[in-house]
């Protein structure tokens, strides 16, 4: 695989599940190779659900990404949504209120660094990783990017 010293994620919702899978398919399935290779990444960006995805990526090679991500919940929900069929979507539960996910980053938190209430500068302390992540104040309209640097006390 080509070096890489920073990672970007963008968001769009299902489009962030597929970033593990691109990993895994740019080292060709060796966990060996991604491993060396990640050790080379300074920092790692998102938006939206890329944030999210980053910071699991942080944490946990692609392939624990895969298998966390598979205890969420969302049942269908590309077949559902690109039928554009809100209505049955919910009614099926393949939206969820984002609970279990939610649930899902804080078990891993708090197994990644023992800590539930861990926050930006712990993880960088722990991992090496600058995890950037991309905000917008509603208000004004300004984009913000948080990390250890200036958000040090913020809860991941």
């Amino acid at each position: 695989m080509r070096p890489y010293k920073n990672l970007v994620f963008g968001g769009g919702a299902m489009h962030g599940c597929m970033y593990p899978g691109v990993l895994i398919a740019l080292c060709n399935g060796d966990r060996d190779a991604y491993a060396a290779w990640f050790k080379g990444v300074n920092c790692v960006a998102g938006t939206s659900v890329g944030s999210i995805f980053a910071y699991m990526l942080t944490v946990w090679d692609p392939w624990t990404v895969c298998e966390k991500i598979k205890t969420c919940g969302f049942r269908d929900i590309a077949a559902t949504l690109f039928d554009h069929n809100v209505a049955e979507a919910t009614m099926q539960r393949s939206i969820n209120s984002g609970r279990a996910l939610e649930a899902m980053l804080k078990r891993g938190v708090l197994e990644s660094l023992g800590d539930e209430g861990a926050t930006l500068l712990d993880l960088y302390k722990r991992t090496g990783k600058k995890l950037v992540i991309t905000v917008t104040d509603r208000q004004s309209g300004r984009v913000g990017f948080w990390n250890y640097t200036n958000r040090p006390e913020l809860p991941i």
